[in-house]
């Protein structure tokens, strides 16, 4: 197996033309690779559906004003279409929001527009447009769904990373007017994604975004509270404000002692929005602090919602779920006939597996006559004391079968030379512990160094 590490990223809008298809003369298919060269694209593409493919032309798509940022073909297919008023082919075989990439142009009056395009002031590119992909839409159907409805308006938007949640909660706010958007994190690192989509989606002499945090206050379009609290005529924009978790339960407003964020308990918000929200959110502290902030409904954001999906906070029909399984499948389902443009194309294969522990003990599947703990590893790992495990001489079988049978892949020689990291998740400390010591003296697993990411880090 070879792993590629790290690819150039290197945007390209091409070009190229389809002389041999009946009705394609006059039109040009206007595409974008940023992972490999576009000359090798389009010939793959012709490949892939048996057509003579003539290549035009491809230029770096990347604006040479001061912005400098890259774009993709969404963008200047937009242009092309609303601003130069060029036709687009239409097609009913495409569905939802995808669209023929044909635009009866010539291919050079396309390289000139793409050129004026380039070059577009800053003013005129603050508001990019955008088309969300199919499960985006389906998450803000979910989300119009469930706060259409009387009673409590909660959301859980269950979604793994590179899903754009940012990007989805924007497009509902957009959708439903909203005018005052308190958003919330135990992370405040990950305001530089809610400062870089706002400024890229948002209209941002509509839209002021608010933070006092060290991330994106000196960002142009960033102002502190205290900017904010200074403009005039403020019901004439919307609010969206950014702010910690720290600094709301350290507030005197919401049960902390600080005199700070009185601001925000004074304020009716449209919608809160909890981002990375299974960090630090289920505390006694935490709900008191949400309790105090006065809002209609509130969005939860997370890639791994555990506690809170098996806690069954969220009524039924309240969570959207898109999984590592669900992009794996889109990837390998895409229909090229429809949009020769796979955007999960680039993504890692994964691979999945799962074991039953019932299975290597041999014991009974029948659940009223097996053990409770081959059902539940928090059972299976228990521990009273963090230094040894209740069912120690079943762990080891355990270990032993990972370390030796050659189902599995730490005994398997062509995957075990591949596993340099594996990542051991359990539901609490003392079995965190416990089991590290026993991966130690382990004559497997005591060849690899074990890090012990839970409580004080000690495993002695």
């Amino acid at each position: 197996m070879n792993i590629s590490k790290n690819r150039i990223f290197n945007p390209y809008i091409y070009c190229y033309t389809t002389p041999e298809i009946p009705g394609h003369d006059g039109w040009c298919k206007i595409g974008y690779t940023a992972y490999e060269e576009p000359e090798e694209c389009v010939r793959k593409q012709g490949l892939r559906v048996s057509v003579k493919t003539v290549f035009q032309w491809a230029k770096p798509a990347v604006f040479e004003n001061s912005l400098h940022e890259s774009f993709d073909d969404h963008l200047f297919h937009d242009y092309l279409v609303n601003v130069k008023g060029v036709e687009r082919k239409e097609d009913s075989n495409y569905r939802g929001n995808k669209k023929p990439e044909y635009f009866k142009i010539t291919p050079d009056q396309a390289r000139e527009y793409l050129n004026e395009f380039k070059d577009l002031p800053n003013t005129l590119l603050k508001n990019n447009s955008y088309t969300l992909r199919e499960e985006q839409e389906e998450a803000v159907n979910l989300t119009l769904e469930v706060m259409s409805k009387e009673g409590r308006k909660e959301v859980l938007l269950n979604a793994k990373p590179r899903f754009g949640k940012t990007l989805t909660v924007y497009n509902y706010c957009q959708r439903e007017k909203l005018k005052k958007i308190l958003i919330v994190t135990n992370r405040p690192v990950i305001a530089t994604s809610w400062y870089n989509d706002y400024v890229k989606f948002l209209d941002t002499d509509k839209y002021i975004f608010v933070s006092n945090c060290e991330e994106v206050r000196k960002k142009h379009y960033c102002l502190t509270r205290n900017k904010w609290e200074r403009t005039e005529n403020k019901d004439k924009y919307n609010l969206i404000e950014f702010i910690s978790l720290m600094d709301l339960k350290y507030s005197k407003w919401f049960g902390g002692q600080k005199d700070k964020l009185k601001e925000i308990s004074d304020t009716k918000w449209d919608i809160l929005v909890v981002d990375e929200s299974h960090e630090g959110v289920d505390t006694f502290k935490t709900e008191i602090a949400f309790k105090h902030i006065q809002r209609e409904r509130t969005i939860y954001l997370s890639g791994t919602p555990f506690k809170q999906v098996a806690s069954d906070k969220f009524e039924k029909g309240s969570i959207f779920n898109w999984t590592y399984a669900d992009e794996q499948e889109k990837k390998a389902n895409w229909d090229y006939d429809i949009d020769d443009v796979n955007p999960y194309e680039d993504l890692p294969r994964m691979n999945l597996f799962t074991y039953r522990l019932n299975d290597m003990f041999k014991q009974s599947n029948d659940m009223e006559e097996a053990d409770d703990k081959y059902f539940d590893l928090n059972k299976f790992f228990e521990s009273s004391n963090g230094r040894t495990l209740v069912n120690d001489s079943d762990i080891d079988i355990f270990l032993d079968k990972l370390a030796y049978d050659p189902h599995y892949p730490f005994s398997n020689p062509e995957f075990d030379s591949l596993i340099n990291h594996s990542f051991w998740l359990l539901d609490r400390v003392d079995s965190a512990k416990a089991l590290a010591i026993k991966l130690q003296n382990h004559p497997k697993f005591g060849q690899y160094k074990i890090v012990v990411a839970a409580g004080d880090g000690k495993i002695d």
